[in-house]
């Protein structure tokens, strides 16, 4: 409760080299959801996904984050 989703992926960043993915909080692909998915990158996500392409991706994805932090 007292971090927003940017503050929570610095923090996690700051105590481990944990690879983080961001999910957009809408579904819709706008101005808005692209700069929150591009901040969650500055802030340190390796990954982003958007809400829509979760059911389609999200396979694929996990399995590229294993093979890239551990294997």
């Amino acid at each position: 409760p007292h971090f927003d989703g940017l503050q929570f992926i610095e923090y996690i960043k700051s105590v481990s080299p944990t690879p983080i993915l961001a999910m957009s909080g809408s579904s819709l692909k706008n101005n808005s959801t692209d700069m929150i998915l591009h901040c969650a990158k500055l802030a340190g996500a390796e990954y982003i996904i958007f809400k829509d392409e979760v059911a389609e991706n999200i396979s694929q994805l996990i399995s590229e984050i294993i093979a890239t932090h551990c294997l």
